[in-house]
Parts: structure tokens; C-alpha cells; sequence
């Protein structure tokens, strides 16, 4: 069942399966209403938007916030579980969450029943892929990274469209380009880009519009620019291009499954620590430590 949580006061959605999310996008198509976007939230994101007012609103202001990581399934286990226990003071409580955060945390093979799946962003890719290969909705791709290599230049953005046009025969992809910056003095520029394809293509709206600029980034510029395309529903895909054109390793499946991505990152890409260690440790403190404060506040009221 589809519900709406908040984690350090950040929405996100759980109970859903891909083929709900794919639902909601397309009743979201459907009623052409441009500006629409879903966010692919992980604990980076919630993380930041701490310390970033504006895009934690516009998270919170998301048709869809997904669970993109498995810290974001613990963290919504850990506090289905600590909302049921009984303490008669501040300390035994604060021991109590804290034992049943470890046993959360350790159920990495026999998975808590409240542990639901992650949405992420590449399966949402593919996904969307053949939803517009069946129905011919209209996708762009905007963003990842540019190489020079000798005399080859790569646009993954364009790269990723060839992958994806090969493997969803009809997909209905009006183009793609990584050339922009993702700063708002590229704003201008980069619309009129997408624009002037949209016209060599005879559509005037975007109905699938994807942006791999990185979290925070990618999600302010939709919410400054796709009303501007017009584009229909918008989605960060974070390093999405990246993985689908092999420019950065994917996890192993049983890895994946075993909710292990963040420790295969920090192994494989060890120049990007600091980041994986806003997910692990220092998410999961932060969530104890925000809701042993819950817990206070809400006695001294009570």
C-alpha cells in the first residue's frame, strides 16, 4: 500500500512497485499539465536538503519521491519499528531504538518485513523507455558528462538515446545533448536547444524529460526550466547515463540485492567517500538521533 513518510523531514514514498510508479507517471502524462516532476531520493539528498531550504522543498513539492537507496528503506523500517515501542523515560528509550537500529541493520539477508524495494532511477529509465517505445510518448535525455578523447568527442546524453533506442525498438526519443552546463546562466541556451529539436521533430511538448545533472542540481533545474519546454513530467536521474553507457561500474545483482551498493561504490570509486559516507554512517545517525529528539519533545508535551 502506497504511503507518504517524512525522514529528517524529507517526503518520501514507500509500497510501491515499479509498475505503480509507472502508473502514476503516465496519469500524470495524460493530464498535460506541464511542470510535473518525480525525484529519485536517496540519503544524499535528504542529507542536504537539511542545510538546503530550497531543495527540500522541492522535494517536498514532488509528485513522486522515491526511495533510491537502501539507507532510505532502513531508516523507514527503523522508524516503523521505534513507533511501537514502549519506554518509561528518555534513557530506556533511547537504548531501545538504538538496539532495534542495529537489528535493522543487520538484517541485510532475512529482510524485515517492513523493508519494502527500492525505486531507482535506472530501472525507472528503462522502464520509461519502453513505456514511450509502446506509446510513443516523447522522451528526451539532457545532461551526464561531455569527453574529449583525442579526437573523439562523447555526449553521453546522446550515447545513452542510441543505447536506449536499440534496445526499445520505436521508443520515440526527440534527442538528447550533455553539452549544456547545469548552472542557470546555461538556462537560456539550453532550452532554446531543446526547443529548436522538438521543432525538427514536428512535437511541441515533451511528455518524458530527464536530467542527469546530479542530485540538487538537476532537480532545481527542472523545477526552473521544464514549464519552459514545455515538458510534461521531469525526473533526476542522478548517474543513470553513467551506468547505462558502462562510463561508471554496476553493481553486481547479488549485491544489489543484498542492499550492499553504497560499500561496492566506496570500493570501486573511492574519490567520491565523502559522499558514500553521508549515507553510511552518517545518515543512520542522524535519523536515531533526530527521533530519540522526537521522542522528547513529544513527552514533554504529552
Amino acid at each position: 500500500m502506497h504511503y507518504r513518510r517524512q525522514i529528517l523531514g524529507v517526503n518520501v514514498d514507500f509500497g510501491l512497485s515499479y509498475e505503480d510508479a509507472i502508473t502514476k507517471i503516465e496519469q500524470l502524462i495524460l493530464e498535460k499539465v506541464p511542470g510535473r516532476y518525480i525525484c529519485t531520493t536517496n540519503p544524499e539528498f535528504i542529507f542536504d536538503a537539511q542545510t538546503d531550504d530550497e531543495f527540500r522543498n522541492i522535494i517536498n513539492s514532488a509528485d513522486l519521491s522515491v526511495p533510491d537507496g537502501s539507507g532510505i528503506l532502513y531508516a523507514n523500517a527503523f522508524l516503523e519499528r521505534t513507533s511501537k515501542i514502549f519506554a518509561n523515560n528518555k534513557y530506556e528509550y533511547a537504548v531501545k531504538t538504538f538496539i532495534e537500529g542495529i537489528k535493522v541493520g543487520l538484517s541485510v539477508v532475512e529482510r524485515p518485513e517492513e523493508l519494502h524495494a527500492t525505486i531507482t532511477g535506472v530501472e525507472l529509465t528503462n522502464r520509461l523507455a519502453a513505456l514511450s517505445a509502446k506509446k510513443k510518448y516523447t522522451l528526451y535525455l539532457l545532461g551526464g558528462g561531455r569527453f574529449d578523447l583525442g579526437n573523439l568527442s562523447t555526449d553521453m546524453a546522446s550515447e545513452t538515446a542510441n543505447i536506449l533506442s536499440s534496445k526499445y525498438p520505436g521508443i520515440n526519443i526527440i534527442g538528447g545533448t550533455s553539452k549544456f552546463n547545469r548552472e542557470p546562466k546555461d538556462d537560456e541556451a539550453t532550452v532554446d536547444c531543446i526547443k529548436k529539436e522538438m521543432r525538427e521533430k514536428g512535437v511541441s511538448n515533451i511528455d518524458i524529460l530527464l536530467v542527469a545533472y546530479n542530485h540538487g542540481y538537476q532537480d532545481k533545474w527542472i523545477v526552473r526550466n521544464a514549464h519552459k519546454i514545455p515538458a510534461t513530467v521531469s525526473m533526476g536521474v542522478g548517474r543513470t547515463f553513467a551506468l547505462l553507457t558502462g562510463y561508471q561500474p554496476k553493481e553486481p545483482i547479488f549485491i544489489e540485492n543484498l542492499n550492499l551498493s553504497w560499500l561496492y561504490r566506496l570500493f570501486t570509486q573511492p574519490a567520491r567517500y565523502k559522499r558514500i559516507l553521508k549515507a553510511f554512517p552518517v545518515f543512520p545517525c542522524k535519523v536515531y538521533e533526530n527521533n530519540l529528539k522526537q521522542y522528547i519533545t513529544s513527552q514533554k508535551i504529552s
